[in-house]
């Protein structure tokens, strides 16, 4: 099934009427990502997207991701969106080998499988007469890893199922139809269950979790006042990741700009 919508989903956005309802967007920032999107209003409500994700300023893809919404509109002022989307990382992210030395001079080789990663969201909004919109979401992304280290005497084999729960409140207004100010702010909660199987002379096995959360808060101007063409810039303050029983790590803020097109 979910091979089925995807497919839909990519068909629609490159058939010959995908030109029309169509918003392509390109974003570039200071972590060196660059993003390549499109977003087409397929029709009875549904809406695709496809985004291409570089990092290294465009030497590397990262990952690719693919959305489908479904659109009910309550009210001419207020929506209700159902959202499914897949993160497909690179060959490189999704498949990576390697060798390493320890202490000791034991040669470990090292592998690790990343797979997909499902998001399933729910979004609803509301527009005010006088410019003011809000929105909020809830998105629950679940994905699975799996790493290997081995030589000729010892076997670890380690497999991690991470859920994050994010929530997304947005408030915005559009000023004398000429910039689009707004405001979102990102929670996110997760918990990474791992399994670890050892084999050697014995076999023993272990099972634990860790849980984190994260903060952001996006601030975004964009300017409307041509037609098709919207250039805006958006700061991303990232606040510390919390590792339950580890402590906090500090997360780079992000500066982008970028560039809407409209057809």
């Amino acid at each position: 099934m979910k091979k089925l919508v995807l497919a839909a989903v990519v068909s629609s956005l490159f058939s010959a009427t995908a030109m029309a309802n169509t918003s392509y967007n390109i974003e570039h920032g200071n972590d060196d990502e660059s993003k390549f999107s499109m977003y087409h209003d397929i029709g009875l409500g549904f809406s695709g997207g496809l985004e291409f994700v570089t990092e290294g300023n465009l030497k590397r893809h990262k990952e690719t991701n693919m959305r489908i919404d479904y659109n009910f509109d309550i009210t001419d002022a207020w929506y209700i969106q159902p959202q499914f989307e897949l993160t497909v990382p690179s060959g490189s992210r999704s498949r990576s080998n390697g060798q390493f030395t320890t202490p000791d001079g034991d040669k470990i080789n090292a592998s690790q499988r990343i797979s997909n990663t499902a998001k399933f969201g729910l979004k609803t909004g509301y527009q005010f007469d006088n410019g003011l919109y809000t929105a909020a979401r809830y998105r629950y992304e679940m994905a699975e890893r799996k790493l290997n280290f081995k030589n000729t005497a010892h076997n670890l084999d380690i497999k991690e199922d991470n859920n994050i729960h994010r929530m997304d409140l947005t408030v915005g207004y559009v000023v004398a139809d000429m910039m689009d100010l707004s405001a979102n702010y990102i929670y996110k909660r997760g918990d990474s269950k791992f399994d670890a199987n050892y084999t050697s002379d014995i076999k023993d096995k272990a099972h634990g979790k860790l849980e984190g959360n994260q903060s952001e808060v996006e601030l975004k101007a964009k300017f409307i006042g041509f037609d098709s063409i919207h250039p805006y810039a958006m700061y991303t303050y990232k606040g510390d990741a919390e590792i339950k029983g580890l402590g906090k790590k500090a997360v780079d803020n992000v500066f982008s700009v970028g560039v809407n097109f409209n057809f």
